[in-house]
């Protein structure tokens, strides 16, 4: 990977997180790109072939020499709607590290990495703008520029509430003291009130000794209450602080914990301790052995799992690939929404998948990677229905509606 002229080790180390930190951000899987039915272990539940979000956005790669223009595009044809180049601010680095919809997927909220180009040294800080369909000009929300980090390459980790007031999103420290001394991992909850633009933050209380902690997604309950976060341990990576090898093997270490947290309303913290302040909900198991994506489901106690189970191989990719509909109360299985068979392009790329919802956790949005870049795909009736208008960067799926 050929270097950044000009930048720190350390700041261009979170710019360079593309396919081989992928590989330790996610498991490295590929998709049979048609859908199959839905496994005869359960029935799928979501029935819906039409009246799915009429928008969705998409974002390129993270690149500080060729930066991207963040796309909102029709669901129906393809066709982009709206688009807004990276935020004009002299002397900063701006990669996307998120983007999340708001409910009817006519707005949409980016969050970028700020990083100091300049001689002088600036903590980083992360810049959340808001752009809608119609009116494509970004603008920066209230309290949307605060200090923290997160490493480039992470994803599915900020939602907006059910009613469009509030936003979620992980990131490293979230310029508050913290016992954590990974960097650019994203183990913090931040909620940002869309409009007064107050925070509350969430940290700490999760850490295990020699590992690392990070938390991959997060999701609002239907309700607005509560968040649903999936909790990661692994083994670091010396290089990233991210997740080392393929967590797979012997010499592997990976350990997943579905987890809630409520954030408003009788017996809500305002703000605290991950630990204190959270419910364990699911942990991985023989049924779940590797839980790639946890979302809340679409009523109270439910959860979508992407799951990826059967033979996993030397290089980390696992046989077959499921997004189940699981009950948190009793843990069983309620239904498949999606099940197919993995494998890896004809080069031999890792690949990988991601799972996220609408802001009323009613529409299921799939992404994986293919040789020709990121395709995304939306779940109905236990099959995947391909979007028009596929991604052709090759780092990570940033896509919301």
């Amino acid at each position: 990977m050929p270097p950044a002229p000009e930048l720190p080790e350390r700041r261009w180390r979170l710019w360079q997180v593309s396919a081989a930190a992928a590989v330790s951000v996610l498991l490295v899987i590929g998709l049979i790109l048609a859908g199959r039915p839905a496994n005869p272990a359960g029935t799928s539940l979501l029935a819906r072939t039409t009246s799915v979000p009429p928008f969705y956005t998409q974002f390129g790669a993270s690149n500080p020499a060729s930066p991207r223009t963040l796309v909102i595009r029709s669901t129906a044809t393809g066709a982009i709607v709206a688009s807004a180049p990276v935020p004009d601010a002299p002397d900063w680095l701006l990669p996307v590290i998120m983007v999340a919809a708001a409910p009817g997927a006519r707005t949409f909220y980016v969050a970028y990495q700020a990083g100091w180009g300049g001689a002088a040294s600036v903590p980083d800080q992360i810049w959340i703008y808001r752009l809608d369909v119609g009116a494509p000009t970004l603008t920066r929300i209230k309290g949307g520029r605060f200090r923290g980090n997160q490493a480039v390459g992470e994803l599915g980790n900020m939602a907006v509430s059910p009613d469009g007031t509030r936003l979620a999103l992980t990131v490293d420290a979230a310029g508050q003291p913290s016992t954590d001394t990974d960097t650019g991992v994203a183990n913090d909850i931040v909620v940002i009130d869309l409009r007064t633009g107050a925070r509350t933050v969430w940290q700490d209380g999760l850490f295990r000794p020699g590992k690392t902690f990070r938390i991959p997604s997060v999701s609002w309950t239907a309700d607005g209450r509560s968040i649903v976060f999936l909790a990661e341990w692994c083994n670091p990576d010396m290089y990233y602080n991210l997740c080392s090898g393929t967590m797979s093997g012997p010499d592997g270490y990976r350990d997943t914990q579905v987890r809630s947290l409520l954030v408003t309303g009788p017996g809500a913290s305002a703000g605290g301790s991950l630990n204190t302040g959270s419910t364990l909900l699911l942990t991985q198991s023989r049924r779940y052995p590797v839980i790639e994506t946890a979302l809340a489901g679409p009523e109270p106690s439910e959860l979508y799992l992407l799951v990826l189970s059967g033979t996993p191989g030397a290089d980390a990719t696992w046989s077959q690939v499921q997004v189940d509909l699981v009950s948190a109360a009793s843990r069983q299985l309620l239904g498949v929404e999606y099940h197919a068979a993995t494998h890896q392009s004809d080069e031999g790329q890792a690949q990988s998948v991601m799972l996220a919802s609408d802001p009323g956790d009613q529409h299921l949005l799939l992404n994986y990677r293919t040789p020709q870049g990121f395709a995304t795909g939306w779940i109905g009736r236990g099959a995947l229905h391909v979007l028009p208008g596929a991604q052709s960067y090759h780092d990570a799926p940033m896509t919301a509606w």
